[in-house]
């Protein structure tokens, strides 16, 4: 059954392939913010549709990856979170986790529990499958972002570095 849980004039779901055209959207959105902090950093793909869709229906997601939807009372998207559950990685000596990669929120809407939302529902969702820590990266000049994931008990662990080669 799937969670729908309220507020304001929105509801959180979880997402369905159906929503993949709604998700690519946002996500170019989101992608072009990334690119405005640091275009050699990040990039913006070419089809985020494509992308998506493979993502979502990746073979052995189900279950470790959790797509999440915010809808406005006329079932326009308005919002998403998508966070994937990873194995112990002794390699790396990383516990078991829940990654956050994409956490978007139309800007009509910020500031209004939406995007906090979308992380409990993801912190449930962990909790369920008896994880115990979440992740997140969250890009160097996004201070925003950076309050927002620390007001929320996140805490910064590494910092990425990165070396253009030419």
């Amino acid at each position: 059954m799937p969670m729908v849980r309220s507020m304001t004039a929105t509801s959180i779901r979880r997402a369905t392939l159906d929503d993949i055209d709604g998700i690519a959207a946002m996500a170019n959105e989101l992608f072009s913010a990334h690119v405005d902090y640091d275009a050699r950093r990040f990039l913006v793909p070419d089809d985020a549709r494509r992308v998506y869709r493979s993502w979502f229906t990746r073979p052995g997601a189900d279950g470790k990856l959790l797509f999440l939807v915010g809808e406005r009372a006329d079932r326009t998207l308005c919002a998403y979170a998508v966070a994937e559950a990873y194995a112990i990685e002794p390699e790396f000596s990383s516990p078991e986790h829940v990654y956050i990669h994409d956490v978007f929120v139309a800007p009509e809407l910020r500031h209004t529990g939406l995007a906090e939302q979308l992380i409990e529902e993801i912190t449930e969702w962990a909790k369920g499958r008896g994880i115990r820590q979440l992740r997140a990266m969250i890009a160097l000049d996004n201070a925003r972002s950076l309050a927002f994931f620390t007001k929320r008990g996140f805490r910064t662990t590494v910092t990425e570095v990165t070396r253009d080669l030419t």
